[in-house]
Parts: structure tokens; C-alpha cells; sequence
């Protein structure tokens, strides 16, 4: 393979030529270019070095390598063979001679300099140096070159200490939607699932990053109830065994070939999951025709192995880069030198040329880039609203309909075990539904979800609401919470008070996607963008935990110290999250803790936090006192507090009377003292010396003298500050109460102790944590009592808590128990089945986890909202061929490499075609659920309402005939007054305007409104259209 083709090939897979049989992401983009990009590889680009080469001092070097050839041949037809020896050296008897003078005048001139065919594989050995330092399995890497000694260079402002990860100018894509569950449905209705189970990655394994996707047919599962195949696979290295049968190049394909082999042999006697397996819809990238399993194992193993970071500046790193290796990789001094002035001028020519030809191979790579970057960034569209609201807050009018709707109840039975089936002397003669509106009246708190019930029914329930602001609690969202904090972000700006987040702790157990050889800066890209995305919805007195373990817990402290400042750290705290009973064999070290680690913006608004137990003997021996009758008190001294500025005022005490608790004999006479102190718990003390440090204290204690004394006085900080209090005094003692660190409840003390940065097993308790919330999660579930703990310490009844990664739901769970508002993100397939049905369970009142201590008995409501993907986006990219064509041919290489991308996919719906605003009720995109890909209505009016960040009050729907009318009323972060109006305008004309603004007035939707949108064009007096602000708003930040 020469060097032109050794190049061209390198483009081929920079460009993902090999790939064209894969349907997902940019590849079927790509696909959609490949005649175009196939010409520009193999002609353009070669034409244009060819040209260059035919220009300038390059094409003198040529003409005088030329000139020497010819002169080589006149002297050996000439003189004959052995005039010019091996070295290309004429023989001194021939230098007088005519031909002779001739060749050596052309052996002067084409000295130092290269043939047409050196120059040429110079030029493509240099362009395929270059571009393959950074391209690594599907993803471009960005390692900046520093030299040939130190490779490798970082960048760096002088900060006393740098945290710098190998993907840190990337952005990390995978979400795991297609990592753990793959599903696919064939053309005779079988589904079949690929699952990810865990792996023994240890044992017998061959040591290396480097994993596959590896069949376990033993495990392989046919249900005939629900005509579902599930195939297994295991995510893993190869054992030593596997390494010979795979051998050490191309592995997964040889893996994959095997597979595809060996699953059908297992059910070649079921004829419906035999068909779907060998059944040929598909052709590979040769356009051979293969089986479905052949195409959709190739299409999981791929979309699973590349494509995991997007550069956020690729064209600017690539020049960058480029411009180094010209300096220092192409331009070499000493041989400059050697050739002299006249030659120079070539060696900078074919600089010039190399990196001409790279900044177009650079500008075409960064267009892709730069697409798939647009598409990360923008606001992706909601693609499904739905709310959760009890009964209770329904009114019984629209119970019968309720009663209707099987599917609810069945839902309910199986939530809330409701039996609709018992009957009794009342319901006896009853129907069905009389039945249910009985039982919906018996169970307010029962959970209606509105994705049971029709459009129109939906619109009256939400139309009845006064103030939604005040109905909803919460909101979760499915999808990538990188998308969703982008998507809420101009609605909670500077809004959340608490953020917990328990990121999957990239174990190497498959609890994360990460590429093989960056699972670390994997994972780092991944939180510093999630980072960055949240840092605008912190309010000023912000509270943020981020639960950890060993694996990542350094590099994340390290992390967070770049977003966060010294000043806000908080403390890094060691939660114990179970026994070491069990764990551990021989020398091993058992590992039975977490890392919590806080940050907080402004620590003057944090809570005390204290935790409860039974008060220990020993300690209660020391509160042995108690204030009978504090007697008469008169002043006898005061003086001004200096941080104050108030009087305090020192009193005596006569007639006190001070009683001693006896403690003899205690273990026989436990119950007498104990309900002594618990008769008297609010006068039991003890005395203890003041601390030295305490100026103010011993100010007062130099006006006491023997006997009870007392002062009066205002606190200035801590527990108390800003209120007047009493400290009492004894012998030139203070009165420690028990009352202050310590409570009665059920005639059993519960001491209060301080919370530090060591949380024992004990003090957070978790034996029911599996049953928590009537949800399971295999690992990384957190009880109750932690969030508590931590919600407690750092918000009120006025906060807002977000989880984005919500995982079993136990954040908002505990949320809605203590009466905050609350946000929960995850993108897990499991997000309806765990933290969904768990916060239905939590609104009908269930009473695990804190349920009880809080005093929990349901309530509330909140909506939960799908989110279109990035694949999703990716798959909903459109081509405008015919404009595109008419472009390329008119403006070649600069539309080609600039503009090609954009402006073909200008009228992609993903990107928001403002021209099918007329329609904003039948808006679709191609959405991937459940393992199909289907058309879905997408929710304009909501993903609209997030982007400009209205707080919505209301939703109401009007209708003039057939025609209908959403109408969200709202106020901005200004405190503005909005109104926004959707409706289809498809096909109007003046009349139709006209009607719609006499329409809108008569049902008075302006009522009250400081500003007015509308959908499309309107005559509706003082209103705008949305369009360019619903285009502005999704776009707003995005970069390509």
C-alpha cells in the first residue's frame, strides 16, 4: 500500500466509510454524504496536491529532477553504462565533454532537492502522521503535543494546583440508554431483548482495559407468554481461553460472527424465534443481504464501543495542532540550512501545501463535529407531560369518568392493593362503577396519572385548577440530565436550594459507560459537564452532597474544587453504609463506607443539625440538678455587650431552691429516678466551669457571687441569635439545661448529639432499606434516613431539592415527607417502573422510611416529563438534497466544507422547523422507546414554557367549534405577566386571523397580561408571535 492509499484510507475512517451499515447517531448522516465525501477523498483532495505540486519552487524541485533523469539518459546512451556509478556520480574523464557538462549542470541544480514522487509521499506520509496521532476508535482524543521528548503538553494558567483529564475539552454522550437493554422487534412479532448481566471480571481474565460483548447462550430465554427472546451478554475482558479463540485482532466482529453462529443452534426447534433471528430485512455495507440478528448484533456491539465524546472545539484544536507539528515535525533546521536560500523557498511551499490540504481535511471533520455538538447542546424538546394528582383534589363530578378508566384502576390495584372486588351490604346491588366512586370517595390519597386518561378529559381536570403553582410539588424528568438542567434552567435560575447527587460510582461493574483505556476521564467528562450545567440553578445559599465511594472519590474532590471555592467546602464526611460482618477474607482491608462530600455557598443559612438516641446513663448522671423555685431575683450590676451594643443586666437570687437528684443505688431504683426526670425534664441541669476563651461569659461571672445568679441578655450568634434569653449561674457555675440537648418523648430521653463527619452504621439505620418506597435497585439505593439527615442540615419548607441522578427516587421521596418542592432526573430505562411508581406510593401516604417521625400521611402532587434524546435528535436529522445540490455546484468546496451540514438540515424537525409551528398539536418527532422507533407527538406549549422560563399558573383549554386553544398563563423571572396562546393556523386566511382575535377577546385571555405570545401570526391586539423566541430560546448558548 503506497502512501496516497495508506492516507486515503486513514480518511475513509475518519470519516466512518467502514460503517455504513449502521443506522444510529452520525452514521446515518454520514451515510446520507458518502457519494460526496467518497469523490472529495479520492479526487479532490489528491487533485489539489497534484496542482500544488505543479506550482511554484515544488514543481522546480520536480523540473529539475526531471532535467537530471534526461540528462542521465543522453550520458548513458552517450557514453555509455559505467559513466555514472551507483551514487549517481559522473566519472572524471567525462566532465569535458558536452553531454557530460550537461548532467553534471543538472546534477547541481537537483541537488537537495526531492522528486515528484519523494515530494508527493512525503506530503501524504506527513497529513497521515498527523491526523492519526489523535483518532481512536470512532472518537477523536485530545492529546496535545508538546515535543519528541515530552510528548504531551497541558494547558495551564498558573494555578497552584491543575486538574487535567485526557477528554477535558470533550463532552461525554453516552447515557447507558442502549448499554444495558437492547431491544429490537421482528417482522413476526417476536421482541428480543439483549441484556447486560454482570461479569466475574476478575478471575481467569486476561489483564487489560480492553472489554467485548460476549454471549451467554447457557442464560438465553424464550417467554412464550409475552413472545420475547432475551439474549444475555456479559461486558468483559477476555479470559485466556477466549484469547486464542479470538485471537488479538478484530475480536468483537470474530466474537460477533461466533454469536451469530451459536444463538439460533439454541432454538432451532421454535420456529417464531428461529424466523426472527434468521429472517433477512437487512444488507451489510457491502449491500449483501443478512439476518436480522447479523444486523442488530452488529448495530449493539458498535453503538456500544465508539462514539463517546463530541470535541467542543475540534476545529480549533486540530489547527492548533497542526500549526505545531509544521514547526516542529515538517520544518527541520539543519537540512534547511544544507539546502540553502534558493531551495527554502520549497520547503516552506510544501508547509504551506500540507497545511492547506489539513485545514480542509480539519474544517470537513470539525463540520461533522460541530453538528453533533449542536445537536448535544440545544434544548432538546419534552416529549410527554403527564401529572400526578390525588383524587382528592379532583372534584366527585369527574368521578364517574374515572371510574371508567380500567387501566388506572389496574394500576391502583397494583399499587395501593386496592379491592374494588369486596362487597358488603352497601355495595352489593352496585355497579362496578358505582362501586369505584365509593372507593374513590373512601381513599382521597389514591394517585390519579394522567396518561390513562384522554386529551380532552386531561385539559378539564387541569382547566379546573385555580393555581398549579400551588397544586404541583415536584417535577421528574427521564432523560439525560445533562439535557434536562439545560432544558430547566431559565425556570429554576438561581432557584435550588439543595442538590443531592449519588452519580453511578464507576466501579468498572458496568454502573458506567466508559470508553476502554479512559474509564476515569470518562467519567470525569461526564460529571464536569453536569457540573457546569448546574451551577446557574444554585440560589446563593445553596447546599450540595455529592455521595461517592473510594473509586472516584479524589478525582471528584478535585473536580468540585474547580467549580467550587475553598470557602464553600464544607466537609467531607465518611457515612458507613454497612456492618463488616461477612465481608472480607484473609489480610483484606473490608471496605464498608461512602464518601459524602459537601459544599455549601453560603454556610451562615445552614440548619444545626443533630441526631437522636437514647440518652446513655453515664451522661445522664451528670444532669443530677434541678431548679425547684428560682425565687426572688434583683439587679445587681450591668454593663453593655460589646457585640450587641444591648444591656445585659446580672441578677440575685434569693429563695431558691435547688434540688440534687439521688442516683444511689441506681440499677434497683432505675424506674423511680427516671420518671423523677422525666416528671421535671425542663428544670434538670448540670453546672460546668467556663471555658477560658469566653470573654463575655466571665464578664458576667466577675458580677456573681455564691448562690444562684441569673443574666439577661441578647444573643448576637448561633443557635439563639437575635433573641433575649436567661442564663442562670450557681456558685460561679452555668447552668447547662438537659432541655437544650435532649427531648422527652413517650417518658424516654432522646439525647441530641452533634453530628460530625464520621456517620455510623447506628446513627443512620437501614434494615428495611429493600422495602423503602416499595422499590428495589440492585446497588447504590440510599435510606431515607440519610436524605433526611442531609435535607434536614441544609434546606427549609421554602426550598427546592434536585437530584439529577435520581436513581430509586429516595431524594424526592424524602422531599415531598418534609414539605420541600422538588426536582429528580434520571435517564434509566427503569425510570417509570423505580422512582415514578415510588412517588405515587409517597403521594397515596405509605409509611416506610421516615414516614412516621415526619408524620407522613400522603399528599401533594407532581408531573413528570420524557425528554427527546440525543439519539433521538440524531435520528430526526432531515436532508434538503435539491437546495443542497444547487449550493454545492455553485459555491464547490467552500459550501462542501463549511456550510454543507448546516444548511441541509436546516428543516430538520429536531431543530425546530418554525414553519410546522401552524401545527403545534401534530409537531412529531421519531422517538426510540421500548425497542422500537416511532412517530410521537412531542409537547410544543411545554418544552416553550421551560425555555423562556415561565412559572405556569395555568392551563386552560377554550374551543371555538372544533378549533382548539391551550392557553398557559404564567409569570416570567421578571415577575411579568404572560399569556401564551396555541392553536393550528395551518391554511388560514384574513377572515380566519380575524375570528381567532375577536375569539380570543370575547373568552377574555388577556385578562390581567403585561405581555402576550402566539403561535404563528395573529391579529389579536398587542400579542407577538413565539416563533423566533421558541427558535432563539432552544438555541440560546449552543456553539456549530
Amino acid at each position: 500500500m503506497n502512501p496516497q492509499e495508506k492516507f486515503i484510507q486513514l480518511l475513509r475512517e475518519l470519516f466512518q466509510f467502514e460503517s455504513a451499515d449502521l443506522e444510529f447517531g452520525i452514521y446515518r448522516i454520514m451515510n446520507h454524504k458518502r457519494q460526496i465525501i467518497e469523490q472529495w477523498i479520492t479526487e479532490d483532495l489528491s487533485k489539489a496536491i497534484s496542482e500544488e505540486l505543479n506550482s511554484g519552487s515544488l514543481f522546480a524541485q520536480r523540473k529539475a529532477h526531471e532535467e537530471l533523469a534526461a540528462a542521465k539518459e543522453d550520458v548513458l546512451r552517450t557514453l555509455g553504462e559505467d559513466a555514472i556509478n551507483a551514487e549517481g556520480i559522473l566519472e572524471n574523464q567525462y566532465h569535458a565533454t558536452p553531454v557530460g557538462r550537461k548532467y553534471l549542470e543538472a546534477f547541481a541544480n537537483a541537488t537537495n532537492t526531492n522528486s515528484s514522487q519523494v515530494l508527493e509521499t512525503t506530503i501524504y506520509n506527513h497529513l497521515y502522521t498527523f491526523f492519526s496521532r489523535y483518532w481512536q476508535d470512532g472518537d477523536f482524543i485530545s492529546k496535545r503535543r508538546y515535543s519528541r521528548k515530552e510528548r504531551y503538553a497541558i494547558p495551564y494558567n498558573g494555578e497552584e494546583v491543575t486538574l487535567y483529564w485526557a477528554n477535558q475539552d470533550q463532552y461525554y454522550v453516552k447515557t447507558g440508554e442502549y448499554f444495558t437493554d437492547y431491544s429490537w422487534r421482528a417482522h413476526n412479532g417476536v421482541t428480543i431483548d439483549f441484556k447486560i448481566q454482570e461479569a466475574d471480571v476478575e478471575q481467569n481474565n486476561v489483564k487489560g482495559e480492553k472489554r467485548f460483548f460476549l454471549p451467554v447462550p447457557d442464560d438465553t430465554f424464550w417467554n412464550e407468554e409475552t413472545y420475547t427472546l432475551i439474549i444475555p451478554f456479559e461486558y468483559r475482558p477476555l479470559k485466556k481461553d477466549e484469547v486464542s479463540t479470538y485471537g488479538n485482532k478484530n475480536q468483537q466482529n470474530k466474537i460477533n460472527e461466533a454469536t451469530i453462529q451459536m444463538i439460533p443452534i439454541r432454538f432451532e426447534n421454535n420456529l417464531e424465534a428461529l424466523e426472527a433471528l434468521k429472517g433477512e430485512k437487512y444488507r451489510d455495507a457491502s449491500g449483501n443481504s443478512i439476518s436480522n440478528l447479523e444486523h442488530h448484533i452488529r448495530q449493539y456491539t458498535a453503538r456500544n464501543s465508539r462514539d463517546y465524546f463530541i470535541h467542543k472545539d475540534l476545529r480549533g484544536f486540530l489547527l492548533r495542532e497542526l500549526d505545531f507539528y509544521l514547526k516542529n515535525e515538517v520544518l527541520n533546521l539543519d537540512e534547511l540550512e544544507v539546502a540553502g536560500e534558493d531551495l527554502s523557498e520549497g520547503w516552506f511551499q510544501m508547509m504551506r501545501l500540507i497545511k492547506r490540504i489539513g485545514s480542509k481535511i480539519v474544517d470537513f471533520l470539525a463540520q461533522i463535529e460541530d453538528v453533533q455538538k449542536m445537536l448535544w447542546e440545544k434544548r432538546k424538546f419534552v416529549t410527554e407531560t403527564q401529572y400526578c394528582i390525588l383524587v382528592g383534589a379532583i372534584g366527585e363530578d369527574h368521578y364517574y369518568n374515572i371510574a371508567k378508566c380500567d387501566a388506572q384502576w389496574d394500576e391502583w390495584k397494583q399499587l395501593f392493593c386496592i379491592d374494588e372486588e369486596q362487597t358488603n351490604i352497601f355495595t352489593i346491588d352496585k355497579s362496578k362503577e358505582e362501586n369505584r366512586v365509593a372507593l374513590m370517595k373512601a381513599n382521597p390519597t389514591l394517585v390519579l396519572d394522567t396518561k390513562y386518561f384522554s386529551e380532552d378529559f386531561v385539559d378539564t381536570i387541569l382547566g379546573s385548577v385555580e393555581d398549579l403553582t400551588d397544586l404541583l410539588d415536584g417535577v421528574l424528568v427521564h432523560g439525560d440530565n445533562f439535557a434536562a438542567i439545560s432544558l430547566l434552567s431559565a425556570t429554576y435560575a438561581k432557584a435550588v436550594d439543595f442538590v443531592y447527587s449519588d452519580p453511578p460510582y464507576n466501579t468498572g461493574n458496568n454502573d458506567f459507560v466508559y470508553k476502554d483505556s479512559y474509564r476515569h476521564s470518562s467519567w470525569l467528562a461526564m460529571m464536569n459537564s453536569r457540573l457546569t450545567a448546574v451551577k446557574p440553578l444554585l440560589s446563593d445559599k445553596a447546599v450540595l452532597f455529592f455521595s461517592i465511594d473510594d473509586e472516584e472519590a479524589a478525582r471528584l474532590a478535585l473536580l468540585l474544587s474547580q467549580h467550587f471555592s475553598d470557602d464553600s467546602f464544607l466537609a467531607w464526611i465518611a457515612y458507613e453504609r454497612s456492618g463488616s460482618s461477612g465481608l472480607g477474607q484473609g489480610g483484606a482491608i473490608v471496605n464498608t463506607k461512602e464518601h459524602i462530600l459537601s459544599y455549601c455557598m453560603d454556610k451562615s443559612h445552614l440548619n444545626d443539625v443533630m441526631y437522636e438516641r437514647p440518652i446513655e446513663i453515664d451522661v445522664l448522671r451528670r444532669y443530677n440538678k434541678r431548679l425547684v423555685n428560682q425565687g426572688e431575683r434583683e439587679v445587681v450590676s450591668s454593663f453593655t455587650a460589646p457585640s450587641t451594643g444591648e444591656q445585659v443586666s446580672v441578677y440575685k437570687h434569693d429563695g431558691d431552691i435547688i434540688h440534687t437528684i439521688s442516683l444511689r443505688d441506681f440499677e434497683r431504683r432505675q424506674d423511680e429516678i427516671l420518671a423523677e426526670y422525666s416528671e421535671h425534664f425542663d428544670s434538670v441541669f448540670r453546672l460546668t466551669s467556663i471555658q477560658r476563651e469566653n470573654s463575655f461569659q466571665h464578664e458576667i461571672l466577675s458580677r456573681c457571687g455564691d448562690g444562684l445568679y441569673s443574666a439577661d441578655y441578647l444573643v448576637s450568634r448561633g443557635r439563639y441569635a437575635g433573641q433575649r434569653i436567661t442564663t442562670f449561674y450557681y456558685n460561679r457555675q452555668i447552668f447547662v439545661w438537659l432541655r437544650d440537648s435532649a427531648r422527652l418523648e413517650d417518658n424516654k430521653i432522646l439525647k441530641l448529639n452533634k453530628i460530625t463527619d464520621q456517620w455510623p452504621h447506628a446513627e443512620i439505620p437501614k434494615a428495611d432499606l429493600a422495602n423503602e418506597g416499595g422499590v428495589t435497585l440492585s446497588r447504590g439505593k440510599k435510606p431515607e434516613q440519610l436524605l433526611s439527615r442531609l435535607i434536614h442540615w441544609g434546606s427549609d419548607k421554602s426550598s427546592i431539592v434536585l437530584d439529577f441522578f435520581l436513581g430509586s427516587g429516595t431524594t424526592t421521596a424524602v422531599a415531598a415527607k418534609l414539605g420541600r418542592k422538588y426536582i429528580g432526573i434520571d435517564c434509566e430505562s427503569y425510570f417509570r417502573e423505580k422512582p415514578l411508581r415510588r412517588m405515587k406510593r409517597v403521594l397515596y401516604g405509605e409509611q416506610s422510611g421516615i414516614s412516621k417521625q415526619s408524620e407522613w400521611k400522603g399528599g401533594g402532587a407532581f408531573k413528570y416529563i420524557q425528554l427527546e434524546s440525543y439519539e433521538d435528535a440524531l435520528s430526526n436529522i432531515n436532508f434538503d438534497i435539491e437546495t443542497g445540490q444547487q449550493a454545492l455546484n455553485l459555491f464547490k468546496d467552500e459550501y462542501l466544507l463549511h456550510y454543507m451540514l448546516n444548511w441541509e438540515t436546516r428543516k430538520s424537525e429536531t431543530l425546530l422547523n418554525v414553519e410546522k409551528l401552524q401545527s403545534p398539536f401534530s409537531y412529531k418527532l421519531r422517538i426510540y422507546r421500548d425497542g422500537e422507533t416511532r412517530e410521537q407527538t412531542v409537547d410544543l406549549p411545554e418544552t416553550f414554557n421551560y425555555l423562556i422560563g415561565l412559572t405556569v399558573q395555568s392551563r386552560r383549554a377554550y374551543f371555538d367549534e372544533e378549533r382548539r386553544y391551550l392557553v398557559y398563563r404564567g409569570v416570567t423571572r421578571e415577575n411579568r405577566k404572560m399569556v401564551v396562546i396555541w392553536r393550528e393556523t395551518l391554511g388560514w386566511v384574513k377572515g380566519n386571523y380575524e375570528r381567532d382575535a375577536t375569539f380570543v377577546q370575547n373568552q377574555n385571555m388577556l385578562e390581567d397580561a403585561d405581555e402576550i405570545l402566539v403561535n404563528n401570526d395573529s391579529y389579536i391586539h398587542g400579542a407577538r408571535s413565539l416563533d423566533p423566541i421558541f427558535k432563539e430560546a432552544m438555541f440560546k448558548g449552543v456553539t456549530g
